[in-house]
């Protein structure tokens, strides 16, 4: 029989005994025995009791291995773990903080331990995390982790339900379970993570969203419509803001990749999507239609259509690449763009130039353009049939 004491008091005052209620009775030969300001159990064979339970008018008390009863207590039994009070009673349907006496770096000074009607604590048994369900005092229900040894987690705790303290944890974590305080499991609700020492691309302190769903865990690597507005999260559960080209299968995204410049957005034969998440009011949310977004610095046009992709091709007289809307330079007011190995005279919106006889660009190149508005001529000299 496995066996682990750990006394909760540097010492112990003696306590006076009352022989009714929840408290201990004595016998004249064997039973209990108060010596030296201790309580002892004696058997029929006149030897004192050790490490063993023994009941008395309904409690349960525990003889350690000097044959004193213990209190403040907590005590390992058969891979369980029990805790006596300050009365020796072991403890049922309550909460405990049990001083953390071996404490190591990042560990908090007490451990909270729930004991159930039957005195075990709570603990994990298996490999995969199971949340435990317990009524707390206002009469909702919590749901907490536990590990191994019964000591209630909290903050980030990953896939194995241990506690992650470094200061990314979110990315390795699966839930958040609150502070040492409250270790509830969160679900159904955002988490808001600030990262002290990273800055975003505006040099901002960075700080990153995450949901947690029903169950607990963490959103990865999926869209999802959350109070009605469609987001994206990718692999470590961050929401995604700005825009991303994307490698998507239904609604998982298997591949993230911010597009910060121009250099960054994919060619049509990528196989990448690209979609905009809102910087703006409408935080995260995936973004529909048309929209103005800066890149290094420079403003670009996109389109996208009403599952968030960018517009590719030719739509309502435009020339798109992965929903950037092909526009010529301000400077030389017509420009050509390559799609489908063909040219496409556009003018400073965008505009497809069709049916055009030499129109002078601001380098004086003259154009002229198909019904499609393909380019058919580009020269120094205009074009005469």
């Amino acid at each position: 029989m496995k066996k682990r004491i750990c006394s909760m008091a540097a010492a112990l005052t003696a306590v006076v005994l009352i022989v009714h209620g929840n408290s201990v009775s004595t016998a004249a030969q064997s039973g209990w025995a108060m010596e030296n300001g201790n309580w002892c159990y004696y058997d029929n064979s006149g030897n004192r009791v050790t490490d063993e339970w023994k009941e008395s008018n309904g409690g349960w008390y525990y003889l350690g291995g000097d044959g004193y009863m213990l209190k403040n207590t907590l005590i390992e039994e058969d891979d369980d773990y029990y805790y006596v009070n300050s009365s020796g009673m072991m403890v049922k349907s309550q909460w405990k903080t049990i001083l953390n006496e071996d404490r190591e770096e990042d560990e908090p000074e007490y451990w909270w331990y729930y004991f159930r009607d039957n005195g075990k604590a709570w603990k994990n048994t298996g490999s995969n995390v199971s949340l435990k369900s317990i009524k707390k005092a206002d009469g909702t229900i919590g749901r907490y982790i536990f590990d191994d040894e019964g000591r209630m987690q909290f903050g980030w705790v990953n896939e194995n339900g241990e506690h992650v303290p470094e200061d990314d944890a979110y990315k390795e974590a699966v839930y958040y379970c609150g502070d040492n305080g409250d270790g509830s499991v969160a679900s159904n609700t955002w988490a808001r993570v600030i990262l002290e020492d990273e800055v975003d691309e505006n040099g901002d302190t960075l700080v990153q969203w995450l949901y947690l769903g029903s169950n607990g865990k963490k959103i990865t690597g999926v869209f999802r419509t959350i109070n009605g507005k469609k987001y994206g999260f990718n692999e470590e559960g961050e929401m995604l803001r700005g825009l991303y080209k994307l490698k998507t299968s239904g609604s998982r995204i298997e591949g993230a990749e911010k597009i910060l410049e121009e250099d960054d957005l994919p060619e049509n034969d990528d196989d990448w999507d690209v979609y905009y998440f809102s910087e703006d009011s409408h935080y995260g949310t995936v973004q529909t239609g048309n929209q103005t977004v800066r890149l290094d610095g420079e403003k670009y046009s996109f389109t996208f259509k009403s599952s968030g992709i960018g517009m590719n091709g030719i739509s309502d007289g435009n020339v798109y690449k992965k929903g950037r809307k092909l526009e010529a330079d301000s400077d030389l007011k017509y420009e050509p763009v390559e799609y489908d190995g063909k040219e496409y005279l556009v003018n400073t919106s965008g505009r497809i130039m069709k049916n055009k006889k030499n129109l002078k660009d601001g380098n004086d190149t003259y154009y002229c353009t198909d019904k499609s508005g393909v380019v058919t001529y580009h020269g120094e000299d205009k074009y005469s049939s």
